[in-house]
């Protein structure tokens, strides 16, 4: 049987791992927004569509909103 406490350290950390995801998630969104907009801004050639560092940002970008879903999914299991 586990404890109250075991329960509360149990939701506490997958607190810390939904808040750490959602940060991460954010922090690449700014990253990728200020890359379109500097690349806009300073490439004549800059497409969003065919751009390989965008696009390998993008797909990072969605396994870490996977990681958000999945921490979220996790969480609404143990309440």
């Amino acid at each position: 049987m586990t404890s109250v406490w075991g329960i509360i350290q149990s939701l506490f950390q997958n607190l810390k791992t939904l808040a750490s995801a959602k940060a991460q998630v954010t922090k690449v969104q700014r990253k990728i927004d200020e890359y379109i907009v500097y690349n806009k801004a300073n490439n004549l050639f800059f497409d969003e569509d065919t751009d390989e560092d965008l696009l390998k940002a993008r797909e990072k970008l969605a396994i870490k909103m996977a990681n958000v879903q999945a921490a979220e999914d996790r969480l609404k299991q143990k309440i």
